[in-house]
């Protein structure tokens, strides 16, 4: 019979008469999965390690559990391997090319019996990472994870689909983006916002507000790139030189603009950043207006230039309309406003 509880009223049942409930084994080990942690992509720096994550799943896709895994065997082509799981900082294998797991004997010093602890605690198989470190050559590095299912746990061997991961060597050229960009060609004269002190008599009430210094410079950011030679995604060299000339390449008046690659700019590892270049020219003395070149220099590396525009006030406005034919006919209508200089 099936008995079902109100959960309102734990006294009451419900009895709904006889039935048969057949309750089946899910297949434990049905799949296994290699892949960089958090989807990171792009080269790894050479020296750098690379961070993986082992994914051994049961049919419903969840963590399999530990009593349905005899081993697990990982290998790569360069570098070494160091696995473990983030529940509880246990290390199973380190220092070598492959790493080989035989759950119930984890080799760290502290281990106790795998499979035990990982009875007690599942997120221990479902947290497995791979390290894959001391790279010592730009290249690629392949990582393969081999799992032995145990008996009665669904086929006998798992192969995850090898990854292949790209080592950069240091950068040998740099790059910048080709995006044509405009900024005018001088700073908003908005002065910084004063505090405001708190007056509750007043209708309506006015709350205190701390002041506020506002910096409304236009700015543009130009991304960076840096290449081995290999032409594999490098680490951007720390210790460059940005050279900013203005029209004709006619030198810019000093402190009317900034060019810099702040650190905040830069992602981890320095595969990019991002030249930011403000405008300081007051609007007294503004830029002149058309295309400046911004050029990028490191020490013996081929030096990599982009354009950007500068415009000053509107002066001009242009609208240009298409055809209209028939009526109700859909047409096109194109503003440009230039300014003095066009």
């Amino acid at each position: 019979y099936l008995r079902a509880q109100n959960v309102h009223s734990p006294e009451r049942f419900y009895v709904f008469g006889r039935a048969a409930v057949e309750v089946g084994r899910i297949v434990q080990v049905d799949s296994v999965t290699l892949a960089r942690k958090n989807a990171a992509t792009g080269a790894v720096k050479t020296g750098d390690p690379a961070r993986l994550k082992l994914g051994i799943l049961n049919e419903n896709g969840r963590a399999s559990a530990a009593d349905a895994i005899s081993s697990i065997t990982l290998t790569t082509t360069a570098g070494k391997l160091r696995a473990g799981s983030a529940e509880g900082g246990a290390q199973f294998c380190s220092g070598s090319t492959t790493c080989s797991i035989t759950i119930g004997t984890a080799t760290d010093a502290d281990a106790d019996d795998l499979a035990s602890r990982a009875a007690a605690n599942p997120a221990l198989i479902a947290g497995i990472f791979v390290d894959l470190y001391d790279v010592k050559t730009a290249g690629t590095a392949t990582v393969a994870a081999t799992i032995v299912a145990a008996a009665a746990s669904g086929d006998p061997v798992y192969r995850a689909e090898p990854l292949t991961l790209v080592f950069s060597g240091t950068a040998a050229s740099l790059s910048l983006s080709e995006k044509l960009q405009r900024v005018n060609a001088y700073g908003t004269p908005d002065a910084d916002v004063a505090a405001v002190e708190a007056d509750p008599d007043a209708d309506p009430p006015v709350a205190a507000a701390a002041a506020v210094a506002k910096d409304d410079r236009d700015l543009i950011k130009i991304a960076v790139t840096a290449a081995d030679r290999r032409a594999q995604t490098a680490g951007i060299p720390v210790q460059t030189t940005i050279t900013v000339t203005g029209p004709g390449g006619a030198a810019v008046p000093a402190g009317a603009l900034s060019a810099s690659i702040p650190e905040g700019e830069c992602n981890t590892g320095r595969t990019s950043c991002n030249i930011v270049i403000n405008v300081n020219a007051p609007r007294t003395s503004p830029l002149a207006s058309g295309v400046y070149t911004v050029k990028l220099e490191s020490g013996s590396l081929t030096a990599a230039e982009a354009t950007f525009g500068v415009a000053g006030d509107p002066a001009e406005l242009d609208f240009e309309t298409g055809d209209p034919g028939a009526i109700g006919t859909q047409f096109a209508s194109v503003i440009t406003v230039t300014d003095a200089a066009g």
